[in-house]
């Protein structure tokens, strides 16, 4: 975030705070804002006490006027005679007690009597202005008296009742309730008071607007968009902002209820003074806010144009954008590309103007509408963006590329997605197994034609030698003896090759049989013991039992034992031993442990294999098929062939 600039903000914020303060108060000074005069006061009392509270006597036909001829309450007449000089030159207070004092006359006493509140005697004279005694300020009288007249004698032209009657002088006595004129001297002062805090705070209003528009107008707007105030702004979006502005106007109505249960319960004015101040303020310093955004925003779209921050960020430009978008990607998946474009603006225009429709109308029936096309139109886009996922998954497989993987989880087609992955293993694993069927094809094919080309080159060498007539009989006999060995070995060599052939083509007769084990083994040892002693090779055969008969094909079996006996006599080291351990849980397990001579860096997967012979020993007697062969023999009798290798130590397990 970039630091505020000290020229571009903090005094120039400062200096626009006094600059306002001083001006509102200039002005406030200068138009005498301050309403509480002495005029104002007395006439906003009579005002408020005329319309509101004053009121008849207990009963509607106990209020009388009266003229020189016509009927005279006793009541006024006495007070009229006796405290009053009706030229009016003198006057004399009138009041709640004097109204209450014995006089003596019995009918005016009753009639007093039944005057329970403050009274006040009015005397009218249609020459002269009203006058009341008392209170001399109280005007409008003569009004309010003829419209009390009129609705006594039910006559709708006040004219005429002033003809008939030649009104010359009216007096009448009406009471007034003390303790509600108090009160509503009370509330008038509490309303002349936020009266007066209202017209501030318009007022305030008002040139809060003029001054902070101009400011925010005719600021630069390259150095404004610097401001962070600015860059927080900028990032609510309008509708909120709006929201957030006329809520003020909610939240106004509610405090003001809260202070007229204040006025009503506490009457304490002092705190509704400074609540109202508070309140004031901060409804200046939003609208001061609002107008700051709102010429920000204007400004934005002179400058930036469609790339205005109002435009961007507002929710709903976001929300038909991101409509416009999401319906763009779906129909082009749906039509690959090939719909034609009026087509598609039409579908755009209709489904946009449906949205805008709901959104200025708000109805509930769009609302419900709409919540339900969103869920469809959620699981629509799931279900497409899935079928998207397994199309491009088997474009990358037909590709070539068997290494993906989808997530089955998050997919509604979990079984279409479960049977492709497991198509990915499958073929991956038949990839896997073809690669190394080739490599298996190459290297049979460069170790048969070295393992062919050795003997028969020696019998063609020694054969050409034998063939000239310069030879002894000796050498004769030698060139033709090395020819009948390596003749029997090509012979070997090609017969472990269609025996491989057979194995491979499954067409190998299996004809198992019950036999003793221990004794075929047995019996394998005793036919190697020449060869073993040559190389100093000591057997140790263990078994749990003398006799463990199994079920298998003796003469494939007995060739396994003679392949790895083979194998232990051309591989292993001299003046070592070897261990044949029988080992009977479920099936009988037969291993077969002995030294390599040579290090084994090969794994046991590659040693299985045709042909396949550790690198040091590639140059010695063997032909390198006598564990593959061993290993299919076994395997096509249902039984299990494993290699293990542990350093220089080498393991058969085989499992029946």
């Amino acid at each position: 975030m970039k630091k505020f600039s000290l020229r571009h903000s903090t005094h120039g914020i400062f200096s626009l705070i006094i600059v306002y303060i001083l001006i509102v108060n200039l002005l406030n000074f200068s138009f005498n804002f301050d309403i509480r005069t002495n005029d104002y006061i007395e006439r906003q009392k009579r005002e408020y006490l005329l319309d509101n509270y004053i009121y008849k006597t207990i009963r509607f036909n106990e209020l009388s006027f009266f003229n020189g001829s016509g009927y005279t309450n006793d009541l006024i007449n006495y007070y009229i005679e006796s405290e009053i000089d009706i030229e009016g030159k003198q006057e004399k207070n009138f009041t709640f007690n004097n109204i209450h004092k014995k006089t003596n006359n019995d009918k005016v006493d009753a009639i007093a009597k039944s005057i329970k509140n403050p009274a006040v005697l009015l005397k009218y004279d249609g020459n002269t202005e009203t006058q009341v005694i008392n209170d001399k300020n109280l005007s409008k009288i003569e009004e309010f008296i003829l419209k009390v007249y009129k609705s006594a004698i039910q006559s709708e032209d006040i004219d005429s009742i002033t003809e008939r009657f030649k009104i010359k002088k009216l007096n009448a006595i009406y009471e007034i309730n003390v303790e509600n004129v108090t009160n509503v001297l009370n509330d008038l002062n509490k309303n002349l008071n936020i009266n007066r805090i209202l017209i501030n705070f318009i007022f305030s209003s008002i040139a809060s607007v003029i001054i902070f528009g101009m400011f925010s107008l005719f600021s630069r707007y390259e150095e404004t968009r610097k401001n962070n105030i600015y860059g927080f702004l900028m990032k609510i979006p309008i509708e909120i902002f709006i929201i957030l502005f006329f809520s003020i106007e909610f939240i106004t109505r509610f405090l003001e209820k809260g202070i007229m249960y204040i006025f009503k319960e506490y009457n304490s004015m002092q705190f509704i003074n400074i609540f109202l101040n508070i309140l004031s303020i901060f409804i200046i310093l939003s609208i001061i806010l609002f107008v700051f955004y709102a010429v920000s925003c204007i400004k934005s779209l002179y400058y930036d144009g469609k790339e205005s921050f109002m435009i961007k960020n507002s929710i709903i430009y976001r929300f038909l954008d991101g409509t416009f978008k999401i319906l763009k990607y779906v129909l082009e998946k749906l039509f690959q590309n090939n719909i034609p474009n009026i087509i598609f603006w039409s579908i755009m225009f209709a489904i946009h103007l449906f949205l805008i429709y709901g959104l200025i109308g708000f109805r509930l029936m769009f609302i419900i509408l709409f919540m339900v096309l969103s869920i469809v139109y959620y699981v629509l886009i799931r279900i497409i963006n899935d079928f998207i996922k397994i199309e491009n998954a088997t474009d990358e497989i037909r590709k070539g590329n068997f290494n993906v993987n989808l997530d089955e989880n998050k997919l509604y087609f979990r079984k279409i997605s479960h049977n492709l992955n497991n198509i990915n293993i499958i073929l991956n694993e038949a990839v896997e197994r073809e690669l190394k069927s080739e490599r298996t094809k190459t290297t049979l094919i460069t170790n048969v034609s070295h393992d062919l080309k050795t003997p028969l080159t020696s019998i063609i060498n020694y054969s050409d030698l034998a063939s000239k007539n310069d030879n002894s009989i000796e050498d004769i006999k030698k060139y033709t003896s090395i020819i009948h060995e390596k003749s029997l070995k090509l012979k070997t060599l090609i017969d472990s090759l269609f025996e491989v052939s057979k194995i491979s083509g499954k067409s190998v007769e299996v004809n198992k049989k019950t036999v003793d084990i221990n004794e075929m083994i047995n019996q394998m040892i005793g036919e190697w013991n020449d060869e073993f002693e040559t190389k100093k090779l000591n057997v140790i055969f263990n078994s749990d039992s003398n006799k463990n008969e199994i079920f298998i094909d003796p003469n494939h079996m007995s060739r396994v034992l003679d392949n790895i006996f083979s194998n232990i006599y051309k591989y292993a080291k001299e003046d070592t031993r070897v261990y044949i351990d029988l080992i009977k849980y479920d099936r009988l397990k037969i291993i077969i442990k002995n030294i390599s001579k040579y290090s084994l860096n090969i794994s046991p997967e590659e040693l299985k294999e045709r042909f396949t012979r550790g690198d040091e020993s590639r140059f010695t007697e063997g032909a390198g098929l006598g564990l593959a062969i061993a290993s299919s023999l076994m395997e096509i009798q249902g039984c299990k062939f494993n290699l293990e290798i542990d350093g220089d130590l080498f393991k058969i397990i085989m499992v029946i």
